[in-house]
């Protein structure tokens, strides 16, 4: 007993290591196949390959030991004696299966019909699989039923068996000669002068259903001879087993893997990509007519016959209740020649498309907070922040990101390219972006579709919170070149008789004011804004301002330059600085200091510096030969601050904060402006914690409440203040407020 168990354990053990592609051509000889012999002598069947005697009941095949002369044997490299194709596909043996040769030596083969089985394991990665062959069958013209054929067949295959005989074999074509190797009684066959059909090398596709893995499947191929006298002989060689089918005669397609696979815009189909290699076999096979996928209804089928391409797209729909959320895709290849002839259809791999395949790129954007260059100074031009980008679902996807600034300046696209070569999920730091910049667009291009995304930027928070809001827009010419801007500064609620002054003149909140500037020249204006409350100056705001493009004499201009990144070298000591630059194939650059002293110029290439101040830089579209020594009136003109926060872990797009800041939205604060020591914070808040900061950043006073107000009593001089809290998201929030 205990016996009989280890043999049957040894046994299951050994069939469950047997793949179909163990040994697959045949370089070890006979190893994990075995061999059966019939024949249907005076019987039928020779068009389904499905073999009867003459009784009409189905061939019953024995096993029979291999090698067997004539019948079942590894040949060797050589060239076949009959219609002069390789004896080999692959390596330097093949299975050659049946013979031209009868295995009685007396020019009958008797019906004889001879069987080659494999038994495997189906895995996950043999479930698809290939067998090369070369078939060689006499079609003696008046043998219906009873021609030589040859099948490839597996019992758990839901792909087409493959089945010729004598007939329906679409094959080149010989006459019968003389052969040698057997014995005079064979050779003297020939003087029947039948036509032999026979195939260079072709390949069979031969798919088995997902849900089959872990079973085990039977692979038979089958040789049989004429069944009406046994005079005429059926063959094939066995090559290449789980081999690519690229250069089969027949034809060969494959569908590209799922990297290749494109998603529609919103996610309701999918394009599949495939290639084809054209039939070689005898008739001129050299139009591929069409695409047939078994199970699915296919859309915009696209076939390009001069790079052997094809593609088409199948529906999410096809995936959804009552149908299976994961299905194999298998496109059937029909190949004909100009007179309209048909070869059989000739399938591709298979490939597994899921329900879940058919998603679309998510994107999440947060917004960072202001970050201050310079804590020691209010200006607000270099107040700059990050903007986080997440893609998800983007797996073996190529992506680019584009900017397009809302208020772009007269002559310019304000677009330009922030990633070029992005691929599958990732999450980083774009920027950092200039505050002053104002709003504006990302876009995510992936597989011809585009997504956008409006960016708003954060608050200034270089000092004077009253001014934190102020947009500066619409920079463009005027008469000759003259230039002004806008500027627009929303008021601050609950503050009454709030203006800002600009070189003298006052300006209402919530308007847009245009302030004109003087002649177009070579440097950027430096803008105070002042705010007031009544009587009372309580705080300043600096802006860099640059002009337009030289307004007259600039016909063909088209440069544009984006500040991408400034890089600090020795902990701040210099720097050097990086552009987006479009427009110029070779732009030259001049770099002055705040004096207009020229620092250095030359031809312009990534990084600029180093410098250790404040420059203003000016690009040319005049290159190489003209040395920047530039006539032109196509320049541009930017202001670049030096850096002053290098210490800052975030400086250059690393991590840095990720918190939307929430303005005046949970809290009020009454009255507004207070004018005694006692006033009330109002919150739509359950728990309000708060500080409050003067505009040097100084905590004034501390504390938290439930409920829906609080009333304060502190003593502070006059002044602006900012309530700063945590809202229900734990985002920051500021409030500001005016004490008289």
């Amino acid at each position: 007993m205990l016996f009989s168990s280890m043999m049957l354990f040894s046994l299951k053990s050994y069939s469950q290591d047997i793949l179909i592609c163990d040994n697959g051509g045949f370089e070890q000889d006979y190893l994990f196949y075995t061999g059966q012999v019939s024949n249907f002598n005076q019987g039928g069947g020779s068009a389904t390959c499905s073999p009867v005697t003459a009784n009409g009941q189905p061939c019953v095949f024995t096993n029979n030991i291999m090698p067997d002369l004539h019948r079942f044997f590894i040949t060797p490299s050589g060239i076949d004696p009959v219609v002069n194709v390789s004896k080999t596909r692959f390596g330097s043996k093949s299975f050659m299966l049946n013979s031209y040769c009868s295995n009685q030596g007396d020019c009958n083969h008797q019906g004889d019909i001879n069987r080659l089985k494999k038994r495997f394991l189906v895995t996950d990665e043999n479930r698809d699989f290939t067998v090369w062959y070369s078939a060689i069958l006499e079609n003696p013209g008046a043998h219906s039923g009873r021609q030589p054929f040859f099948s490839i067949r597996c019992d758990l295959a839901i792909s087409d068996d493959l089945c010729f005989d004598g007939l329906n074999f679409q094959a080149n074509e010989v006459h019968r000669g003389l052969i040698d190797g057997c014995n005079i009684y064979d050779r003297l066959c020939f003087l029947e002068t039948d036509i032999v059909k026979y195939t260079d090398w072709a390949c069979h596709r031969i798919h088995i259903p997902k849900e089959m893995v872990g079973e085990f499947a039977t692979l038979d191929i089958t040789a049989a001879d004429c069944g009406q006298n046994g005079g005429h002989f059926g063959y094939v060689y066995i090559d290449g087993i789980c081999e690519s089918c690229d250069g089969g005669s027949y034809g060969a397609g494959t569908l590209l893997p799922k990297t290749d696979m494109i998603v529609s815009c919103v996610g309701d189909s999918i394009t599949i990509k495939g290639n084809y290699t054209l039939p070689t076999i005898y008739g001129v096979y050299t139009i591929l007519d069409g695409i047939t996928v078994p199970g699915f209804t296919i859309y915009g089928m696209n076939i390009n016959p001069t790079s052997k391409t094809f593609s088409f797209r199948i529906v999410k729909s096809d995936f959804q209740s009552p149908n299976p959320d994961c299905r194999d895709v298998i496109a059937y290849l029909d190949f004909k020649n100009s007179s309209g002839d048909h070869l059989p259809l000739v399938p591709t791999n298979s490939l597994e498309i899921c329900l879940d395949d058919f998603v679309i790129p998510e994107v999440d954007i947060t917004i960072g907070g202001c970050n201050r260059n310079d804590p020691s100074n209010n200006i607000y031009s270099d107040d700059y922040y990050y903007v986080n980008f997440d893609i998800d679902n983007a797996d073996n996807i190529h992506w680019t990101l584009e900017r397009q600034i809302d208020d772009q300046l007269p002559g310019e696209t304000g677009r330009y390219f922030l990633n070029t070569n992005g691929y599958g999920n990732v999450n980083y730091n774009l920027g950092p972006f200039l505050i002053q910049e104002g709003s504006w667009i990302l876009i995510l291009n992936y597989n011809h579709c585009s997504d956008t995304f409006q960016i708003v930027p954060p608050d200034y928070c270089s000092g004077c919170p009253g001014l934190a809001k102020a947009k500066i827009f619409d920079i463009d010419c005027t008469l000759g070149n003259n230039w002004s801007y806008k500027i627009m500064i929303p008021p601050n609620p609950n503050v009454q008789n709030e203006y800002y002054k600009i070189n003298g003149n006052n300006y209402n909140f919530g308007v847009p004011n245009t302030i004109p500037v003087l002649a177009n020249g070579d440097f950027c204006e430096e803008v105070n804004v002042e705010y007031w409350i009544g009587a009372q100056k309580f705080c300043t705001a600096k802006f860099d301002i640059c002009p337009p493009r030289k307004c007259a004499d600039n016909e063909g201009c088209y440069l544009e330059a984006y500040l991408k990144k400034l890089n600090c070298i020795n902990n701040g000591v210099s720097y050097s600085i990086e552009l987006n630059v479009k427009g110029a194939s070779s732009p030259c650059f001049k770099a002055f200091d705040n004096a207009g002293i020229l620092i250095n110029s030359g031809s312009f290439s990534n990084p600029l510096g180093n410098y250790s101040q404040d420059i203003t830089l000016k690009l040319y579209t005049c290159g190489l030969s003209f040395g920047c020594n530039c006539t032109t009136n196509c320049y541009k003109l930017l202001k670049i601050r030096r850096p002053m926060d290098c210490n800052r872990s975030d400086f250059g797009g690393g991590a840095s904060s990720r918190t939307n800041e929430v303005v005046q939205g949970d809290l009020t604060i009454l009255p507004n402006p207070v004018s005694a020591d006692e006033f009330v914070i109002k919150s739509k808040l359950k728990i309000t914690s708060f500080d409050i900061i003067n505009v040097s950043g100084k905590i004034m006073y501390s504390g938290s409440f439930e409920g829906k107000e609080q009333k304060v009593n502190l003593k502070l001089p006059t002044g602006v203040y900012i309530v700063k809290y945590k809202n229900q998201f734990n985002e920051n929030g500021s409030l500001i407020f005016v004490r008289f």
